[in-house]
């Protein structure tokens, strides 16, 4: 008895020696995959933010004020002024334009140096893009001396094969550095030559990884990427997976990033250690429990073989059982923590989300509430529900895949206790249901198109019905006015001349003749402009309600429309902002529509971008543009208004539907513009955001000259 007794101690405290040693081979692997998807993550920031504003270049460089600013004699004050408000609205560092010779003809205010006048031909992404190829170059400004990441792209004036010029620009480190700032690790933003130009370590600034050439050295000084620094080498080297720092043993991991060449290197201290994820100390618990237990088992193998045997065989078959169930489910099972990560997940789970396998879906979520849930709220009820009741049947939410794509989800849940510390965890089911829910609202959608076609159709009948009553006593009221009118402008000349003769006031009707003669004419004129607007509004109703023809046959240039409308709407303009402007395309090509009905679409849209506007501090532009590649005109009023919600802005083009009753909107603008717009073969579209304003488009084919 002493022996086996003997033999099992020796084997538990084996079995106790490789667990140790396999927590610190994992805890070893965890820190590294920490450490390399810290600096991915970090990579991805700043790729992201380097996308964002190359393509914000690239669109300044099609704006007709880059464009300008290229043509001779530019006028600098007022481009500077542009040039600084897109600066603004970019949130960046600066932006400029240079022409083909290398000089720089626009910029915004630059605080540390002005720029206009200045030579960038020794510049390599002048090089570049001047061969019409967009570039990215972090480096030390040439005459600001701030560190930046310069990015240019090619600027076209007529010819669409030899740029006219470049339009840089420049994103401020401290953007960079806002990045690099996020991590403990000591991280270097590092060239293609070894040289670091950004770091949250400022001593290693300007500093170099490795030795450089003295050909490098020259190349340098002639771009003057790094100004004139001193460029001196790191007392380390950053080749190797490790370097020794201050005394201290560093990991290293390397991560490229857009910019060719340019590379982020994290340097993580290894004596810092992170703890093992939950996962990796269950399987460890769990593998020295089932081991310590096939021991203890071995000892009362000694005294019965055939239970052993009995024991054996229900074990197999309920994990078989087990993980049948779990690997073949249609429905995803899975394992949580109450804070928000997977522990365990099923295959069909995975499959659910998007991900390649369990594994990928459990290391790929570290925060169910923000990363999986569409509204992340929905998690919170979720939670609070579960705490009071300890289970939850079809609860229904939205879930985010993998791919970002919305699916509709049914979890069925309890609480339960995890192997660590007791720790509440979650286990359940979770079901896709988007194609039920899909088929659901499509019903909904088609009854609701039902009822709206039997209401549009009922109303249009009774639309021109009332139309028609309205229309007749208004010709009345208005005839007679007007006769009324000519009538006191015959009789005025009498009834003067009698109060003359008379020297003393008289009544007409009860008053006074002076205070009639001074109200009688504005008192006629209310009445017949009150009768032309109620005509106005009984016409948008009969236009809107009856298909009338419209005659598109003429040739129309919209600058003249533009211009024309303007005019006319001068004043109301003048009230509502301090900043209108009109940005007309020169040689516009002309469309084939009809001048007065285009001119009341966009009289229309005026007039809803001034009521929108908050203050006159708030602008308006109107432009007109071509765009080649669809050989479309297009007619744009953009504000910064209040803005349209999305709920709304699916509905403002169907008649009645106003959000400004207060002001004695109709509702019938924007219905009869659309009707106006379909009729006249263009499209009018809308962009919108609440707070920041909203543009209209307005696009029609241009006039084909064979035509």
């Amino acid at each position: 008895m002493k022996k086996p007794v003997f033999t099992v101690a020796l084997l538990l405290l084996t079995l106790i020696s490789v667990g140790f040693w396999v927590a610190q081979i994992l805890g070893k692997q965890n820190q590294r995959e920490l450490h390399t998807l810290g600096i991915e993550s970090l990579a991805n920031q700043l790729n992201h933010t380097i996308k964002q504003r190359m393509e914000m270049a690239q669109r300044l460089a099609l704006d007709s004020v880059a464009v300008n600013s290229l043509k001779a004699p530019p006028k600098y004050q007022d481009l500077n002024s542009i040039f600084d408000t897109a600066n603004l609205v970019a949130n960046t560092d600066l932006i400029y334009v240079i022409n083909d010779a290398g000089t720089v003809v626009a910029s915004s205010d630059s605080p540390d140096s002005p720029l206009i006048g200045r030579n960038y031909t020794f510049r390599p992404y002048f090089q570049e893009s001047i061969q019409g190829k967009p570039s990215i170059f972090p480096a030390v400004g040439a005459f600001t001396g701030q560190r930046g990441l310069h990015l240019s792209v090619p600027v076209y004036i007529d010819s669409k094969t030899r740029p006219a010029g470049v339009l840089v620009l420049k994103i401020g480190i401290s953007e960079v550095e806002d990045i690099l700032d996020q991590r403990e690790e000591k991280i270097a933003f590092v060239s293609p030559d070894g040289i670091v130009l950004s770091s949250n370590q400022p001593e290693w600034l300007f500093h170099s990884t490795r030795s450089i050439p003295l050909a490098t050295r020259e190349r340098l000084l002639r771009t003057r990427q790094f100004g004139f620094k001193k460029i001196e080498p790191l007392p380390f080297d950053s080749s190797r997976n490790w370097a020794w720092i201050d005394n201290k043993k560093y990991a290293i991991a390397h991560t490229p990033i857009i910019i060719p060449g340019w590379e982020l290197v994290s340097f993580s201290d290894v004596s810092i250690v992170r703890p093992l994820p939950n996962l990796y100390k269950v399987l460890i618990i769990s593998s020295l429990s089932v081991t310590g237990a096939l021991a203890l088992l071995t000892i009362s193998l000694l005294y019965s073989v055939q239970r052993r045997k009995k024991t054996e065989v229900m074990l197999i078959n309920a994990e078989k059982k087990y993980r049948s169930i779990f690997e073949n489910a249609v429905m995803g099972i899975y394992q949580s923590s109450i804070e928000g990560r997977f522990v365990e997940a099923s295959p069909s789970m995975a499959t659910i989300l998007g991900y390649d396998s369990p594994t990928d879906l459990i290391h790929g979520i570290n925060d169910i509430k923000h990363n999986l849930y569409a509204n992340p709220e929905d998690r919170t009820v979720w939670v609070n529900l579960l705490r009071e009741k300890g289970w939850v049947n079809d609860f229904i939410t939205r879930f985010r895949r993998k791919d970002n794509q919305l699916i509709w989800v049914s979890l069925s849940c309890r609480l339960t206790q995890g192997i660590d510390n007791n720790e509440d965890m979650i286990e359940g089911f979770c079901l896709d249901i988007t194609e039920k829910i899909k088929a659901q609202k499509e019903v909904e959608s088609q009854h609701a198109q039902l009822i709206q076609a039997d209401k549009m159709i009922t109303m249009g009948i009774l639309t021109a019905g009332v139309a028609h009553e309205i229309n007749n006593p208004n010709t009345y009221i208005i005839s007679s006015a007007e006769i009324l009118s000519d009538a006191w402008s015959s009789a005025a000349h009498i009834l003067e001349e009698y109060y003359r003769e008379q020297a003393e006031d008289f009544l007409i009707g009860g008053m006074p003749y002076t205070t009639f003669r001074e109200n009688l004419p504005a008192l006629s004129g209310r009445i017949i402009n009150g009768s032309r607007r109620i005509n106005r509004i009984i016409k948008e109703l009969l236009n809107y309600s009856r298909k009338d023809t419209i005659g598109t046959n003429e040739l129309v240039d919209v600058n003249r429309v533009m211009t024309s409308v303007e005019t006319l709407l001068n004043s109301t303009i003048r009230k509502s902002t301090n900043h209108f402007s009109m940005q007309l395309a020169p040689e516009c090509p002309l469309i084939r529509a009809n001048f007065l009905r285009l001119e009341q679409v966009v009289i229309n849209i005026i007039q809803n971008a001034c009521q929108a506007l908050p203050g006159p501090n708030r602008a308006i532009v109107l432009s007109t543009g071509y765009l080649p590649e669809t050989h479309e005109v297009v007619i744009a009023c953009k504000d910064e208004g209040v803005g349209i919600s999305q709920e709304n802005l699916n509905m403002i083009t169907e008649p009645f539907f106003t959000t400004k009753r207060e002001l004695a909107g109709t509702g019938l603008g924007l219905a009869v513009s659309s009707s106006i717009m379909r009729d006249l073969g263009g499209t009018m579209t809308f962009e919108s955001q609440v707070g920041q304003g909203t543009t209209v488009f307005l696009k029609f084919p241009e006039e084909q000259k064979n035509s």
